[in-house]
Formats: structure tokens, sequence, C-alpha cells
């Protein structure tokens, strides 16, 4: 190495340090203020939290997540929608917003963080890094939390996770969601939606829980489970390994076209034994199916005895709405 390289390191060193000195001492001077200058804050229970908002007028059609280990959650009934991203520390991730898209990956490697005028990186400042450098930090699950108004304009959200569980529940707006998981679970509950879930996951179980789709279709490439309860859709197409499923169907099972194939289980259809396979073709015109292949597990169908609050439109709805509201005026008088 060149005496004039020394020097340059020498002199890198002696500025980093100071760098650190001023951020320890700018950081203390901050909290004896009352002065925020940290991305990221802490909640009460030790979790680092960066929140990002959507500004007023800003519009998004589309949220993509590509995460390692990382659990996501979605939740409705908010006023205004949000995004937190939990316990990723500045600079290990990569959050861009662009053509009406979100997009968030915890993947990225030195190369990315080295293109970064390509990939969208953003530095935003030598403190972020620093920031509890010499704290004892509490290790806590890896979060993205998102969360959306009913008249988000959100439609389409785009989940990858290497291991970790997606939570849907208390949403109801019309969004279509992929999820692609290799090792966890996707729960959905009390969740409508107009558009549909896309399910491929490895290793792990789908649940659905009080939830209305037009559409599910979802893939268990080695093992997991499909557990449904108060299910309310128009079509749903499932392919399971060494998969079991459980479908509670709000609508009457003779409106579905049904198929339903598990190889080496038992298919049971409203409490009656039917082997191996059943087919049903229903005379009814609206086009509802349910299609499940599996080459391991049983496979169950019954009609729920729940009644959505809501369904996702049909004749038959309507039909009801207006008898019971007779029904109501009936007993007013």
């Amino acid at each position: 190495m060149k005496p004039t390289s020394y020097i340059f390191l020498v002199v890198a060193i002696i500025i980093s340090c100071i760098g650190l000195i001023i951020c320890q001492t700018a950081k203390k001077k901050a909290e004896a203020e009352g002065i925020e200058i940290f991305s990221q804050t802490l909640d009460e229970n030790n979790n680092s939290v960066y929140t990002f908002p959507f500004g007023e007028g800003e519009i998004y059609d589309k949220i993509n997540l590509t995460l390692g280990d990382a659990d996501v959650n979605i939740v409705g009934g908010y006023t205004e929608p949000y995004i937190e991203i939990v316990n990723f520390r500045e600079g290990s991730y990569m959050m861009t917003t662009s053509n009406r898209i979100i997009s968030i990956d915890t993947t990225i490697d030195i190369m990315s963080i080295l293109m970064f005028w390509e990939s969208g990186y953003t530095f935003n400042g030598f403190r972020n890094y620093v920031h509890r450098f010499n704290e004892d930090e509490k290790v806590n699950a890896k979060q993205v939390n998102i969360y959306l108004p009913a008249d988000t304009t959100v439609h389409s959200i785009n989940i990858k996770i290497d291991s970790g569980d997606v939570s849907v529940t208390n949403l109801n707006a019309d969004v279509d969601l992929i999820v692609d998981i290799n090792r966890g679970d996707a729960e959905f509950s009390s969740f409508t939606t107009s558009s549909g879930v896309t399910a491929s996951i490895d290793v792990g179980n789908v649940y659905l829980y009080e939830t209305t789709l037009n559409s599910f279709d979802a893939t268990i490439y080695t093992t997991g489970d499909v557990t449904t309860r108060a299910f309310t859709f128009n079509r749903m197409n499932v392919v399971g390994k060494n998969t079991s499923v459980n479908i509670d169907a709000t609508k009457e099972l003779f409106l579905y076209d049904i198929n339903l194939s598990a190889v080496n289980g038992k298919v049971s259809v409203d409490g009656e034994e039917k082997g191996g396979t059943y087919y049903y073709d229903s005379y009814d015109t609206t086009g509802l199916s349910v299609t499940v292949t599996t080459s391991g597990g049983d496979i169950t169908m019954t009609k729920s005895d729940y009644i959505p609050p809501e369904d996702i439109g049909t004749d038959t709805d309507a039909e009801s709405d207006t008898e019971s509201s007779t029904d109501t005026e009936g007993a007013g008088e």
C-alpha cells in the first residue's frame, strides 16, 4: 500500500470517529430538548418503528413487499393509510415510491446499495446507521404493518416472504392480494373484497375466517392445510401436496360446480362420505365453482350455518334484502 493510501485511511478513520462523537453528542442534546432526529422511533415494547404516512393527495395503486424473515399485518378500519416498518435497521432495506407503487425490499445486498442510483436506495444520514450503536437492543420480530381505510386507492398488494406469517383482518376494500411464502402461515379474517386472494406456500397453512372473496387460488407445494369458516366465495381452486382442505361455505352447495379429488385421502360433502373423488355439475348459471386436488389429506365441504352480513352481488341477495326489509316494515306495523 502506498504512503498516500495510508494517509487517506488514517484521515478516514479520524473523520469517522469524529462523526460518531458528533452523532452521540447531537443525540443527547436532541433528547434533552425533545427533538426527534432519527427516522425511526422506539415504541413501548422497545420496537424500532419507521412510519410512512400516505401524504395528502398521494395516490398509490399497488404495494410490493419482498421480505426475508418478517411478518406482514394488513389491518383495515383506519381513517388515513400508513405503513410501519418494524425492527429493520436503517440501510438494511430499500423503500421506493414511483409510478403510484410502493415497494419495500429487505433482501438487498451490497451491490444493491452500491447501485443506489438505479435501485432507488436513498441515504438518510449517517446518524441513522449508528442509532442505538452503544445500546443493548432487544431482538424483536421484524414486521411490516399496513393500515388501510375502506376507500383506499390501493387495489393490489403483492407479498413475497422467505419466513414469516401474513395476517389480513378487519378489512373491507377492493384489494387483490398475492401472497408467496416459503415458510409461514397466511390468515384472513373479517376480510371482504370483490377481488381475490392468490396464495403460494411451500410449508404453511392458510386460514380464512368470515371472509368474502370473489376468487381464491392456493397452492401448497410441500405441506400445509387450508381451513375456512364462514367462507363466502364465487370461485375456489386449491392444489396441495400433503394438504387437508376444509371448506365451510356460506352459499348453498348445489349452486357450485364441484370437483374434489383426494388422491390418498377421502372426500366428505355435507357429512356424506364420497370416497376419494366427487364431481357435481350445478344447473345454476352464476358460474360458481370449487376445484380441489390433494395428493395427501382429506377434503371436507359443508354448508355453513353462518349468515354473512353482506354477499358479493347476486340476484338472490337482492331478493333476500327486499324480503328482510318487508318483514321489518311489517313488524313495525
